[in-house]
């Protein structure tokens, strides 16, 4: 993993929207000091595939280090990543994964109950919130709750997203109150 040869060594890792948990046994395999992992995932067969790709990962790696894991079944929307931040605010912590590449109207016309709570969080006037600047990526959505929550620890933010998610979070860092750094 490119991130343990820039030297990085989370002691608690976050996959906000774990799938199948590869990120998290990539982790594993690459991170020796690491406390705690905690994942998030809606979609209860990913939830098992998630645990049973941890149970294989340790019977075939039996002297690796073991941390405490959880893998919680829910809405990463509904999830309290701000009790992590405050339980673990003195450790190094990375956030890693890779969110849904879809949008808040798509997944409305799916009839998907996995959104977040409607806000004009990008504080669009008038029409505009009422319309397509009201459409957003779920992705960006996700990016901004993990910077928001993690931006005062030391740790590194590893989300694959599209490169429009990048340039509307560079765009609107100021209105956001976040700073990115490299």
């Amino acid at each position: 993993m490119h991130l343990a040869s820039k030297n990085i060594s989370p002691e608690i890792v976050i996959e906000p929207t774990c799938g199948k948990g590869n990120f998290i046994i990539a982790s594993l395999c690459n991170f020796n000091n690491i406390k705690n992992i905690f994942g998030v995932e809606i979609y209860k067969p990913y939830v098992w595939e998630t645990k049973f790709s941890i149970i294989n990962f340790f019977l075939a790696n039996p002297n690796s280090n073991k941390p405490e894991i959880s893998i919680s079944h829910c809405n990463v929307f509904d999830f309290n990543f701000k009790q992590i931040a405050k339980q673990y605010l003195s450790k190094e912590i990375l956030v890693i994964g890779n969110p849904p590449w879809v949008t808040n109207s798509k997944l409305g016309s799916l009839n998907s109950d996995n959104l977040p709570k409607k806000t004009n969080f990008k504080n669009h006037s008038g029409l505009d919130a009422m319309t397509g600047k009201g459409n957003f990526d779920i992705a960006e959505f996700i990016t901004l709750i993990m910077i928001e929550t993690f931006q005062n620890m030391n740790g590194n933010l590893l989300l694959l997203v599209k490169n429009s998610v990048i340039k509307n979070l560079v765009f609107d860092q100021n209105k956001i109150n976040t700073k990115l750094h490299q």
